[in-house]
């Protein structure tokens, strides 16, 4: 364990040691934060206020997921960048075990964003989230993550093939905005973009959070956690079948430091 959290540790100052303070905040914080208002105004407009708990919510843990799944879906690049890939690969550990260390710190960090996107939501749109089962919200909120990271380790096995993966990433991240039910109903959906839908993160945990938030029982919403963990177990089976296929073909054809 001490050496897990040392891992972490090292890889979150990797990430962010280069920022300055300020950057940080404007990465991590302000421009979430923004967003997470810039939506919530626009589905209050359109959807009325009644869904003003649930957008709130929602994209207060929508600010956190492009964080996860997105750096993390590009681990890969950066090691190769690096001039790291090839250590990786030659490690005696398992590779889902080293990016599991390495994701650690994202989930963690998700689940304090979205917490301050809470905070700020009651601040400003008045919603008495202290009204609500928060530890309950949280753990949606952190299963949620899990199944973004999972999500990330499928993405960043198809970066052993390519240079870059930024379009994809957006699509996903603009597609979990609109798709997910923060700010759009998925019942309301074309039935086409419910199956786009279920196919995403984050949705299952935002319908559990809307029950929660109706006042729902929290054995009302275990059903849909479950699905999330299979659901999670399932991206992470997707992730180690590419990634040994995808690893094979850079080997095989000597493309796994350049692309």
């Amino acid at each position: 364990m001490k050496r897990i959290c040392k891992i972490t540790w090292l890889s979150f100052k990797s990430n962010y040691s280069y920022l300055d303070i300020e950057t940080f905040l404007l990465i991590k914080i302000i421009s979430p934060v923004m967003q997470m208002l810039f939506f919530t105004l626009l589905a209050t407009y359109t959807g009325g206020i009644q869904r003003l708990p649930i957008t709130v919510v929602g994209n207060a843990m929508l600010i956190c997921t492009f964080g996860t799944f997105g750096d993390l879906g590009i681990m890969y690049i950066r090691d190769r960048y690096q001039g790291v890939l090839r250590l990786i690969v030659a490690s005696t550990k398992h590779p889902l075990s080293i990016f599991l260390e390495k994701g650690i710190c994202y989930v963690f960090e998700a689940v304090l964003t979205a917490l301050f996107g809470l905070v700020v939501g009651q601040l400003l749109f008045q919603v008495q989230i202290i009204e609500y089962p928060l530890m309950e919200i949280l753990l949606c909120i952190f299963v949620s993550m899990i199944a973004c990271v999972a999500l990330g380790y499928v993405l960043s096995s198809i970066c052993l093939v390519v240079s870059d993966i930024n379009m994809l990433l957006n699509v996903i991240s603009m597609s979990m905005l609109f798709l997910c039910g923060a700010n759009i109903d998925v019942a309301k959906l074309p039935t086409v973009l419910q199956y786009v839908a279920y196919a995403l993160p984050v949705t299952r945990g935002l319908q559990a959070i809307d029950l929660l938030v109706q006042g729902a029982q929290f054995q009302m919403i275990v059903p849909l956690l479950i699905q999330e963990f299979v659901y999670t177990c399932m991206l992470f089976l997707i992730g180690i079948i590419l990634y040994q296929y995808f690893m094979r073909k850079a080997q095989v054809d000597a493309t796994l430091d350049i692309m």
